[in-house]
């Protein structure tokens, strides 16, 4: 029986499914980022989201694109919540550090929706170039903590939280991507991108960034964390008359 995820809001650490699931290995210490405080943010923001309908109305199957997934909990949260509303869905989880990848495959093995997550390992710089779908969903905790540039370059675990200067390097390659996966293809839904940014990376530029690719952002989740201030943003295409 697939290990059910919880249902209450305000996620904890005491939710065992949401560790047990993305275990590290004992012998080397932590190679991915498990499951943290910004983690419980976005969980329950794509929790309202979906409840609210705004995440994606109802209808045919809605294809998600997690960048950075970790050990994998979004996209597995998100996959059953669609599915328990109705809504068909898939993942595809790309992360560079080959360890979270391997996490990714077994939180969904062990919440039973393997086949609707397909992990890719690659860069987003280079692997989102060839995708060839528009997602419905995307959905990203990008490295957002200000670190040496040299750690940006890490396919381990610094590859999750280390963004460089006041924590925008990664950030700030990852927008026009981003903007280019949000435009509308005819006959299709309008993505959306829910992205998380902390007070250190002036969230008001990067949202000025995405204005000047004619995309609109709101804030739709906040909470003060240890030591930082976190959001979830979400990002869609403008109309074409605005």
């Amino acid at each position: 029986m697939p290990a059910p995820f919880p249902t209450r809001k305000v996620y904890s650490p005491n939710s065992p499914e949401l560790f047990e699931v993305g275990d590290s290995d004992p012998e080397s210490g932590v190679t991915f980022y498990p499951p943290s405080d910004d983690t419980y943010l976005f969980l329950d923001v794509l929790h309202d989201e979906v409840e609210k309908g705004e995440a994606i109305g109802s209808g045919s199957a809605a294809c998600i694109l997690e960048v950075g997934p970790g050990s994998g909990v979004l996209s597995a949260y998100l996959v059953r919540a669609l599915d328990s509303v109705g809504v068909p869905a898939h993942s595809l989880a790309l992360d560079v550090n080959p360890r979270a990848c391997e996490a990714t495959e077994k939180t969904a093995k062990a919440v039973g929706v393997e086949a609707k997550i397909h992990v890719v390992l690659g860069d987003f710089n280079q692997s989102l170039h060839w995708l060839r779908y528009r997602p419905d969903i995307i959905i990203c905790n990008p490295p957002y903590v200000p670190s040496p540039p040299e750690e940006c370059q890490s396919t381990g675990i610094e590859a999750s939280w280390a963004g460089g200067d006041r924590g925008r390097e990664v950030i700030d390659r990852m927008v026009p991507v981003f903007a280019r996966l949000l435009q509308r293809v005819e006959g299709t839904r309008q993505p959306v991108l829910y992205f998380l940014l902390e007070k250190q990376n002036r969230p008001g530029e990067v949202c000025r960034l995405f204005e000047d690719l004619d995309c609109s952002g709101e804030c739709v989740g906040e909470r003060q964390v240890r030591g930082e201030l976190l959001y979830i943003y979400k990002f869609q295409r403008r109309p074409a008359d605005v």
